[in-house]
């Protein structure tokens, strides 16, 4: 018998990082969304400011579930842009956005998850997400 240890996220790691996404976000005047999800793609924790796109609200969830491929969303895309035909069928079957904004979370080499933020500029969701990702490294 075979036994190992599986590293998981917790809802107190998790709403750790949308707090400060929260407190990054107003220092900014930007009106976002994040999601945190388990390895598995399930919703460890989300929040929606005021003032949010609807569509972001969907979309960093998509940004999360691509990041648990284990690159960043923004990398996803850059990988698959000289690939149309892979781009389309992997887009077709699964929840996945070439939006960047998410990032794969890793626990000592170990995938754990993934964080995204989305309902700014894309450059401004990427942005804050490594700021909160290296608040927590």
């Amino acid at each position: 018998m075979q036994t190992y240890q599986q590293t998981h996220l917790t809802y107190k790691q998790a709403k750790a990082m949308l707090e400060l996404t929260l407190q990054l976000a107003e220092q900014d005047q930007l009106s976002v969304a994040a999601c945190v999800v388990d390895r598995n793609g399930r919703v460890v924790a989300k929040m929606v400011m005021d003032g949010t796109s609807l569509i972001a609200d969907s979309l960093v969830e998509q940004k999360a579930n691509t990041a648990l491929l284990g690159l960043s969303s923004e990398d996803f895309a850059k990988v698959l842009q000289d690939q149309p035909s892979v781009r389309e069928s992997m887009l077709k079957l699964a929840p996945l956005t070439l939006m960047g904004g998410g990032l794969p979370l890793y626990h000592e080499g170990q995938l754990v998850g993934a964080f995204a933020v989305g309902g700014a500029l894309v450059e401004q969701d990427i942005a804050l997400a490594s700021k909160v990702l290296e608040h927590f490294a």
